[in-house]
């Protein structure tokens, strides 16, 4: 089981990297642009938060 730091974390950054993932294929990009972008969007907003709340 995770604690609560952990799953807020880690409910935050599948917000964001699913809204990233979104709006790149909506701007026309390929299913495979967004998979990059949801990849890189989770992993750069789970350091931010981290760094955030501490």
């Amino acid at each position: 089981m995770i604690d609560l730091r952990t799953g807020v974390l880690i409910t935050i950054s599948l917000m964001v990297a699913v809204a990233a993932a979104i709006l790149t294929y909506l701007s026309g990009q390929p299913p495979a642009a967004g998979v990059l972008a949801c990849g890189g969007a989770f992993a750069a907003t789970m350091l931010f938060c981290d760094k955030l709340i501490r």
